[in-house]
């Protein structure tokens, strides 16, 4: 049924909507907060839209098959926490991403960490491929000394970080 409301209502605290169960569906109190006592069901392609501008919108498509969370404004979307982590998990559990709170960011490839941040800079388990214009590679020793060197010259510097030939390895004074 479609109730149309024309005009002003006054006294209005709050509004409850039956859903011929024994208990309210819906409510909408009079600060315009609206309640559910059951989950919110769109179906695919329909869009939950929030901001005045339609800034945020989270849908399902039908077509790609495809789950979207878009910020269409002007501003960044935030994820935030005050939690411990927050987590990019698949539905099983497995691990793609983890980031803790004032930690480590950590990332996964089939639910194997590859990737640490750490307060030093970052653990990489396995190999590493870099590509494209790499001007130095600097190895660090853990001590905060560069332990190692590699230009574009292919020039190795062992304790050096300009090394002259070829392989340069200076003297541990």
């Amino acid at each position: 049924a479609t109730l149309a409301i024309q005009g002003t209502v006054s006294g209005f605290t709050s509004a409850g909507i039956d859903d011929n169960a024994t208990s309210v569906a819906i409510t909408i109190s009079s600060d315009e907060d609206v309640t559910f006592t059951e989950d919110i069901k769109l179906a695919d392609n329909k869009i939950a839209i929030f901001g005045a501008g339609s800034d945020l919108q989270i849908f399902h498509s039908a077509t790609s098959g495809n789950s979207f969370i878009k910020d269409v404004g002007t501003g960044a979307l935030i994820l935030g926490s005050d939690g411990t982590k927050i987590l990019l998990q698949k539905t099983d559990g497995e691990n793609m991403g983890v980031f803790n709170t004032d930690g480590s960011v950590d990332l996964y490839h089939n639910n194997a960490k590859k990737f640490e941040t750490t307060s030093t800079g970052a653990t990489v388990t396995g190999n590493i491929t870099a590509t494209g214009n790499l001007t130095s590679l600097g190895i660090d020793d853990n001590a905060n000394a560069l332990a190692m060197t590699i230009t574009t010259e292919e020039k190795i510097g062992i304790g050096e970080t300009t090394p002259l030939a070829n392989l340069h390895v200076k003297n541990a004074d």
